[in-house]
């Protein structure tokens, strides 16, 4: 029997069953994915009888919402970090490492969507936070918008000091919200592939690992999340390369409790002049026993020739986040094909 060596970063939760089930794709089920018998590794409640059992039907449909700008900041030339109001129940389903979603403008059409990392997850205050790079039309479009203000007065003094709020005179602004939004969907898990072996499928940290995570440019928003939701609760060193991301906003949302330390790393001078001997060396000194890397695919690639990977940035393959459209097909070297906005691991041939 051919068993599966993946799960669906849906598996068990509100929205399984999903699209999938209904077409005979399901990425667990065997009887879901055409098949007449059972031959799963699924070892949660069977999601072939509860897509039976509900009439078929496609459970909690990820749909959008407005959401309101609340702060939009901009941390030098081409970065921006969003600040949206999506209140305490959606942000504690984007509290989880790997959380991400779907932006765009309301006046918008749909192929505008651009998929963002959560880097901070308020679930007390209702918001996340989400780090944008400014590439092109996509992300150009969502951080066009701006909080709404509006101009009040709040009055001057009078000859005994007193304020005087009917006399006019100042230029305070107040945020009212209401005008400047955003369309959101979600929330979607895959951001992060390899996620459930460093959080386990109930979420709990194994407080015995010592982690080495490495991050260029934006892949800090995703690394911020983790080390959020890690909570000091295991060794974890942060090694950021600046190139293309602020020190201001690293020094900002770096949590507080971070039960590790922090280094800049130039990865481009590691790679292009110096070799890999010292990404080996650090791994090796540091005793570190977990390998986590947000940075574009090429150096991921180029570390994962010298060091395994455990964790790393699911990129370029988020398009819908359903697994329907098939652009983030992946196909092994045994000719099956996977969807990895959807599929929680690292596939055995990415293991370079």
């Amino acid at each position: 029997m051919e068993q599966n060596f993946y799960d669906c970063i849906d598996c068990g939760t509100e929205n399984c069953p999903c699209y999938l089930a209904a077409t005979g794709d399901c990425l667990v089920c065997s009887r879901l994915a055409g098949k007449d018998y059972c031959d799963c590794n699924w070892k949660g409640v069977c999601i072939y009888n509860e897509f039976i059992q509900s009439g078929k039907k496609i459970n909690n449909v990820r749909e959008e919402f407005t959401a309101k700008v609340e702060e939009n900041k901009r941390y030098g030339q081409d970065t921006v970090v969003l600040v949206l109001d999506v209140g305490r129940g959606f942000a504690l389903k984007c509290a989880k490492p790997g959380s991400y979603v779907f932006l765009k403008r309301a006046e918008d059409e749909d192929f505008y969507n651009i998929p963002i990392s959560v880097m901070k997850s308020d679930i007390t205050g209702g918001k996340i936070h989400l780090a944008v790079k400014e590439m092109s039309a996509k992300s150009k479009r969502i951080t066009e918008v701006q909080p709404h203000f509006e101009h009040i007065d709040a009055g001057t003094t009078d000859s005994a000091g007193k304020a005087n709020e009917n006399i006019a005179g100042s230029n305070k602004r107040e945020n009212i919200g209401g005008e400047d939004s955003l369309c959101v969907r979600g929330v979607y898990r895959n951001g992060i592939l390899g996620i459930k072996s460093l959080i386990g499928p109930r979420g709990k940290v194994d407080t015995d690992r010592k982690m080495m995570i490495v991050t260029k440019g934006v892949g800090f928003a995703p690394a911020a999340h983790m080390l959020e939701w890690i909570d000091g609760r295991a060794r974890a060193d942060i090694y950021t390369d600046t190139d293309k991301i602020e020190e201001e906003l690293i020094a900002e949302y770096l949590p507080q409790r971070l039960n590790g330390k922090r280094e800049n790393i130039d990865l481009r001078r590691e790679f292009e002049f110096k070799g890999t001997e010292r990404i080996s060396a650090l791994y090796r000194a540091g005793g570190y026993d977990t390998l986590v890397v947000f940075a574009s695919d090429y150096y991921i690639e180029q570390i994962g020739k010298i060091l395994k990977i455990d964790a790393r940035s699911n990129n370029f393959r988020l398009c819908c986040g359903e697994g329907v459209c098939g652009a983030c097909a992946f196909t092994d070297d045994f000719g099956r094909t996977f969807k990895m906005c959807k599929c929680s691991g690292i596939m055995p041939t990415e293991s370079f």
